[in-house]
Parts: structure tokens; C-alpha cells; sequence
């Protein structure tokens, strides 16, 4: 999941793709650990401009960056036939709205906290290969948290390579 800062920088760490991704609003970094290469580039200076040249450019995709644009409503309105509220659920005690929206090529489903407003789980799920999934829960959120500039800055191990992302 992105932590966010209060100046709008990010990192991100995943675990199951063994990727990282640094970005501190001037550069952005992205770590291979499995094959422990890396490419660094000078970034535009907000998350939405670099999720989209990071998209465009490089072929990279940001998880779970949809829920940073302020379109996010307004492009499940355009991109799926059926977009609903299919249920109230309580999960570890938190009540959810479920939202669901649906196409001929995938269904999303969205779960929201109902206290706070904020994600809790994204599915996304492919109606032509079911293999092809996304699923990824958010919790423990803390909100404008007080981070150290350095979390956000990558500097190469020993051992890793330099190679280009560029798709």
C-alpha cells in the first residue's frame, strides 16, 4: 500500500512481486529485488502526473493508484455497464459498503469503511481468464502520518544494476 505524506510523496513495497517503488516529488525509483535491478529517472512533481507517465512511458502500472484520481467515480461510470451497492458486510468488526462494477472483461469490487470512508479491499477480477486476478486489502491506515524524508529516497545496495524500465 502507498504511504503517503503531507508533501505528497510516496513509497511503495510489495512483497508477493518482490518490487519497490520510491518517488519523493523530484525523482522516482522502481527495485526489481528478484532480479536486483533498478532504474531511476527524474519525476514530475505530483502523484497523478507520474502514475501517468509511469503508465505511458515505462509500462508500469501503480497498484491500487486509481484510488489517488479524483475521476475514480466518474471512470467506473464510463468503463463498466453496472456499477451497484451489492451489500453491507462487517469484516474484523468494521461495516463495509461493497460496491461492484461490472463489464463484458472484469468486475471490480470495492470495499469501503463505512467510519472513515476509506478502502478496505480491492478485487479485480477477469471475466476471460480467471486466472487473471487483483486482490489486495488495505488496512491500519494512518492518515498524514510523520515519516522521515529519507523512507522516500532510494539509494542502490551494493550488487544491483542499472537497467532501463522503458517499455
Amino acid at each position: 500500500m502507498p504511504l503517503m505524506t503531507s508533501n505528497g510523496t510516496f513509497v511503495v513495497n510489495g512483497t508477493e512481486r518482490e518490487l519497490g517503488m520510491w518517488y519523493d516529488g523530484d525523482s522516482f525509483a522502481y527495485l526489481n529485488y528478484g532480479t536486483n535491478q533498478y532504474d531511476m529517472f527524474d519525476a514530475p512533481g505530483t502523484n497523478l502526473e507520474l502514475f501517468d507517465r509511469l503508465k505511458s512511458e515505462k509500462g508500469i502500472i501503480v497498484p491500487a493508484a486509481d484510488f489517488f484520481y479524483p475521476t475514480l467515480t466518474d471512470d467506473l461510470m464510463e468503463n463498466f455497464n453496472s456499477v451497484i451497492l451489492v451489500a453491507e458486510e462487517e469484516v474484523d468488526g468494521q461495516v463495509m459498503d461493497v460496491i461492484e462494477a461490472v463489464n463484458e472483461k472484469e468486475v471490480v469490487q470495492i470495499w469501503i469503511e463505512q467510519e472513515s470512508g476509506l478502502p478496505h479491499r480491492l478485487l479485480i477480477e477477469s471475466k476471460q481468464d480467471k486466472e487473471k486476478y487483483y486482490d489486495a486489502v488495505y488496512s491500519n491506515w494512518k492518515l498524514n502520518p510523520e515519516l522521515p524524508d529519507l523512507l522516500f529516497q532510494f539509494e542502490p545496495a551494493e550488487g544491483q544494476t542499472k537497467k532501463s524500465l522503458s517499455s
